[in-house]
């Protein structure tokens, strides 16, 4: 490998870390979540042709619906005080 293609994978494996810390924390603000979403799909065309690439869309997919099952969990039920 070139050191072209080294750095591109190292830079995408920082990115895909920071993204994954960012929905860690959107279990307290689900801001965080939107935020890596869009970091994901701004970067998926650098990922593209890499081993990282099915990184990618993954965690765009993933958060969504894991805000979906967390939202869910919050919302009480009827009969509940």
């Amino acid at each position: 490998m070139d050191t072209a293609t080294d750095d591109k994978l190292a830079s995408l494996k920082t990115l895909n870390t920071v993204t994954y810390a960012l929905y860690a924390l959107s279990l307290f603000s689900g801001v965080t979540a939107i935020v890596a979403i869009v970091l994901n799909y701004i970067k998926l065309d650098d990922a593209r042709g890499t081993w990282m690439e099915s990184h990618f869309p993954s965690a765009g997919r993933s958060a969504p619906s894991g805000g979906a099952w967390g939202g869910s969990s919050s919302v009480p039920s009827p009969g509940s005080s």
